[in-house]
């Protein structure tokens, strides 16, 4: 039992390792995202341009900017729903497992969790897409309406997606479960 806990252990301190990395992308697109968003602030609240184009125009462009920009929120949601799941955790485990490509639990830890990193990465570069519409709508029009809803949105979205340990929480226990299993499978066949 104490070998089991001491394994554990090792994979949840090699967890927090490989979240590092993944920090400082996710602070690196938050940053843009949020300075390319006060740029365009800034220059809505200190100029107060006037509107570009003429009112049934505009009420085209704000509802093909509403279109994408739902379209990438429910791709968030897909993304998040498929990727995210224990499910997909342990079959991502028991695929790589079965392909013999990880030795040993630390190396399937590491595997899946590229995998997931991946898909968060998408996730992140989603929600600055929401934002970028937002800023490009504005520039497009000098309307600062859109501006401010969807950096709240893509915002929102990335600070929900922030890769903290709890989003993560599962995986070394996961990874142990599909390990065991597989040695427990190994041992059957033999």
């Amino acid at each position: 039992m104490s070998r089991m806990k001491n394994s554990t252990r090792a994979l949840e301190q090699n967890l927090r390792n490989l979240l590092g990395p993944i920090r400082l992308k996710w602070q690196l697109i938050f940053l843009s995202s949020t300075l390319a968003y006060a740029a365009s602030a800034y220059h809505a609240l200190r100029v107060r341009p006037e509107i570009l184009w003429p009112p049934s125009l505009l009420h085209n462009l704000d509802t093909v900017s509403l279109v994408i920009v739902v379209f990438l929120a429910l791709l968030i949601f897909h993304i998040k729903r498929r990727y995210f799941s224990t499910l997909f955790i342990r079959h991502q485990a028991a695929e790589l497992l079965a392909s013999r490509s990880a030795a040993q639990e630390t190396e399937l830890l590491r595997q899946v969790f590229t995998v997931l990193q991946a898909q968060l990465l998408r996730v992140w570069i989603l929600a600055a897409l929401i934002i970028a519409v937002g800023i490009v709508f504005y520039w497009a029009t000098h309307w600062s309406r859109n501006l401010h809803i969807y950096f709240a949105v893509g915002g929102l979205s990335l600070l929900l997606n922030y890769p903290q340990k709890s989003l993560f929480a599962d995986l070394p226990w996961l990874i142990k479960q599909e390990w065991q299993d597989a040695q427990q499978n190994e041992q059957d066949t033999d």
